[in-house]
């Protein structure tokens, strides 16, 4: 077994698995920006003329949609295997609805839609091998942030 085979699992979409069906593994520190709380939306307010500040109304707690991001390396070992998994992940990114991941490091389901990414950088191969590396940005939106 290698070691990119016990990659298989990590992270799924939609039940596919991000390695074994997309040919990517997620990069170190990805999963920040998923962890963190998600921002409050601006309580409701009054501004009375006749008094000063302003009245608060704390009882309920909103949160507004989160931005986030997944850093992927693309890793494949011919042209052809890059095409077809390449083509697998845009087409799962690129189909409607929200996005079921699952990142079995904290057993923990996220629900999001892809928005872009970034472009796409290529790193160099490794040595004595046909590896192919390229690296980019996948950015989601969680709209109800869990």
């Amino acid at each position: 077994m290698s070691k990119l085979d016990k990659m298989l699992g990590h992270l799924t979409i939609d039940g596919l698995d991000a390695w074994g069906d997309l040919g990517f593994v997620v990069r170190p520190g990805s999963m920040e920006s998923w962890l963190l709380p998600p921002d409050t939306k601006e309580p409701f307010s009054h501004d009375w003329k006749d008094e000063n500040g302003i009245e608060v109304d704390l009882t309920h707690s909103y949160v507004k949609e989160k931005k986030v991001s997944l850093k992927v390396c693309l890793i494949s070992f011919s042209a052809l295997e890059f095409q077809s998994k390449y083509d697998a992940l845009c087409s799962l990114l690129k189909s409607p609805g929200i996005r079921t991941l699952y990142y079995r490091e904290l057993n923990k389901t996220f629900q999001a839609y892809y928005t872009r990414s970034s472009e796409m950088k290529r790193i160099k191969g490794v040595k004595n091998t046909d590896m192919i590396l390229f690296e980019m940005t996948l950015f989601f939106t969680m709209p109800v942030p869990t």
